[in-house]
């Protein structure tokens, strides 16, 4: 399949046009960087606001894929508010906007004509508590709350609950807890509930060790499981190469569909410098497959249907077939987790990254790579499940960008991906028949500005 990014396909490519263009005229506008904002001694704001110009084709039921085009804004507030050296109280705001669309509260124009909007989220509000005389921390209220070591692949999400951290002797020590959900009923024990304790230590210069054990339990009447994932990584840097390697064990039990559920995952990354202007990475990832007819053996770890809201792998530098960093409201893709290890095929994948910084101009350029194929081409150990090969596809993607001002940043990038013999036959062809998806592409044109 040719690619062009702007002939491509009849009706609704203008619309592409137009929006770059769109964006060519706000920066004839710009405004100036903001600042940190520090009102007093005791309170200070920071965040961004993000706005993202997309043009994407998305894989459809048809062979032919799904056109979309949006712009996508997303601001959000960070209002900290020092009581005294050992309290801090944080207000976290966010305000999602498609441009032409009703705000998510479905009330006054959002970013249709007028504007008005009740649109206003609260992402966080905690108390953050240094405890007197130790370095202990305790942090209560709605807050983030993630797998810290292990990169969202089991848990990365706005949630309810307790975060303590402390030092012993140079062994941190992170504990969390946090209500996902109350059920339907407070008299009944039908809540949701996730616990996570991790452990990590500098063993030297050179070499550090993490690990961690996280619970979620699920007492829906309807819907009853349970979930352990028990993880172990190690990092290990000389000089400017670097070398981390993770393994984690899933473990549960489907109550209501009368099912256990095992799986495991392992990953292993090089990080290269080899100029002082470029940084990059190579990594293998596997993820096991269902190979069982009596159990599932899909991965649960970092499932948004499960409320753990995953980041996994999501800073691969891709944009298709893993899930891309900056997305906000236009969905994510993540073909090679969503239909290999999260349906029970497992995953083989081989990424790649290089970040060329202070380029001629100001310019920088990041580069990403990945090949994915499924663990096997057939799950649960159903003959009916098996596809007609193992391969998923590849994605190559590419950015440039340049801080046009101080914290105003504007950057363009693209992705394309192609799909494998595992998708062959699982689409409808123009003449109604089994067919092969065509390719697909997503290009961004973002406005960074932090503050």
């Amino acid at each position: 399949m040719q690619f062009n990014p702007i002939m491509v396909e009849k009706g609704g490519k203008m619309k592409a046009v137009k929006i770059l263009a769109g964006l060519v005229l706000s920066l004839l506008i710009a405004s100036p960087a903001m600042a940190t904002l520090k009102i007093s001694d005791n309170f200070s704001v920071s965040g961004y606001l993000r706005t993202q110009f997309i043009d994407q084709t998305i894989k459809d039921k048809s062979v032919n894929p799904a056109d979309e085009t949006l712009i996508d804004q997303r601001f959000r507030l960070k209002s900290t508010y020092t009581l005294s050296e050992n309290l801090t109280m944080v207000y976290y705001a966010e305000v999602d906007t498609v441009w032409g669309e009703k705000s998510k509260g479905g009330i006054g124009g959002g970013g249709k004509t007028g504007t008005d909007g009740i649109n206003v989220e609260s992402k966080n509000i905690y108390a953050d508590l240094k405890v007197p005389d130790s370095n202990a921390r305790l942090r209560v209220g709605l807050q983030g709350i993630a797998d810290e070591f292990f990169e969202g692949l089991v848990n990365d999400e706005d949630m309810a609950g307790v975060h303590f951290t402390t030092d012993i002797s140079g062994l941190k020590l992170i504990l969390d807890y946090a209500k996902l959900s109350e059920g339907d009923d407070r008299k009944q024990w039908d809540d949701t509930d996730y616990y996570g304790v991790m452990l990590q230590k500098k063993l030297n210069d050179t070499v550090s060790l993490g690990l961690g054990a996280y619970h979620l339990d699920i007492n829906d009447p309807g819907d009853e499981m349970s979930f352990t994932w028990y993880g172990v990584r190690s990092d290990v840097m000389l000089g400017k190469v670097g070398l981390e390697g993770m393994l984690i064990v899933q473990d549960g039990e489907l109550e209501t569909a009368g099912e256990d559920t095992s799986a495991w995952m392992a990953s292993i990354k090089g990080k290269f410098a080899p100029a002082e202007n470029l940084k990059a990475t190579l990594r293998l990832t596997y993820f096991s497959p269902d190979d069982d007819a009596n159990d599932d053996g899909a991965w649960y770890g970092g499932h948004d249907d499960l409320g753990l809201g995953g980041s996994e792998l999501n800073k691969e530098g891709l944009m298709i077939m893993l899930k891309d960093y900056w997305i906000c409201n236009a969905g994510t893709t993540a073909y090679a987790m969503a239909d290999g290890a999260r349906d029970g095929y497992g995953l083989i994948a081989l990424t790649s990254t290089a970040k060329f910084s202070e380029l001629p101009y100001g310019l920088y350029v990041n580069l990403a790579a990945g090949y994915f194929m499924a663990a096997d081409d057939t799950k649960n150990d159903d003959p009916a499940t098996k596809r007609q090969g193992s391969n998923i596809g590849y994605e190559v993607a590419a950015g440039v960008g340049k801080e046009i001002v101080q914290n105003y940043d504007l950057s363009l990038r693209g992705a394309y991906a192609g799909f494998g013999d595992f998708y062959d036959g699982t689409v409808t062809g123009n003449n109604g028949s089994p067919a092969d998806p065509d390719n697909v592409y997503k290009i961004t044109m973002m406005l960074h500005v932090k503050f």
